[in-house]
């Protein structure tokens, strides 16, 4: 059974139906992207990790400064800290928490240690 052909009037209704259906389909997507891009700031924002990850942050920071600050001797002590600094580093790389610090500071630590 073929349904009646819509009228002219019917036409016009469903077509301002779908465009008001489309607009507040776009307002929904663009609030959804809106909110996405917020929180992606947030995962990006070196502040924000701060404060998600202080201790980490306390760590890494150390670790870098010591990196930093000059060579080394080659003491059992400072053989362990190494050893230790690398683990944080590969910590904070495993959490991808400061990615390319980290990254850096486990290249440091490999070219000390060669």
């Amino acid at each position: 059974m073929k349904s009646p052909p819509l009228t002219i009037a019917e036409c016009e209704t469903a077509k301002r139906e779908l465009r008001a259906e489309i607009g507040r389909l776009r307002r929904r997507v663009d609030r959804r992207l809106q909110t996405t891009r917020g929180e992606l700031r947030g995962l990006v924002s070196w502040q924000s990790q701060v404060r998600r990850h202080p201790a980490w942050t306390v760590g890494l920071g150390l670790g870098l400064g010591w990196l930093l600050a000059g060579g080394w001797n080659r003491s059992p002590w400072l053989r362990t800290f190494t050893r230790e600094a690398g683990k944080l580093a590969a910590g904070l790389a495993r959490e991808r928490a400061f990615g390319e610090l980290a990254t850096f500071l486990q290249t440091a630590l490999r070219s000390r240690s060669n």
